[in-house]
This record gives structure tokens, sequence and C-alpha cells, in this order.
């Protein structure tokens, strides 16, 4: 399901725009809402907005944590999550 409301949400602006807060705090409001996965926890660096680093969803309904790369996320303007186990 929660796989379904993200690759449903489309973005608009450059790439490194689409790792920012507000867009993590919208898709975690989507992955609530979805109930697919338990927990949902950003790490974001503040300090800059390169689209290198790294971003952490933890965990999902199966305890597998999974660190992701911003371009596993995003594909032509497409927010991706990976499919559980």
């Amino acid at each position: 399901m929660a796989d379904k409301f993200y690759r449903s949400m489309r973005f608009s602006g450059k790439t490194a725009k689409l790792f920012s807060r507000p867009f993590f705090e919208i898709a975690a409001a989507f992955a609530r809402q979805a109930r697919t996965l338990e927990k949902f926890s950003i790490s974001v660096e503040l300090r800059t907005r390169t689209v290198d680093k790294f971003y952490r969803a933890l965990p999902f309904s199966d305890k597998v944590a999974e660190v992701l790369y911003p371009s596993q996320l995003c594909r032509e303007g497409t927010v991706f999550v990976p499919t559980r186990k």
C-alpha cells in the first residue's frame, strides 16, 4: 500500500530540493497513513543539501533496516520505496 502512495507522489523542481526536510515530512505522513511501515525515521544532514548524502528509513515492518541513497528513492521525479522482503 505504501508503495502505491509513494509511486503516485510527483514533485517538481531541482533534485536536491526533493530531499529537503519538508519532502521527508510529507513522505512520512504518507507512510503513517498507509500503515504499512511501523516506523519511518529520516536522518537528514542539515548543513548541506547535496543529494549524495545518506537518508535512512527505519525500520520496515519485517524489522529490516535499510540505508537508502537518493538515487534509489527518486527516478524521474517519482518517489520509490523498496518493497519489503
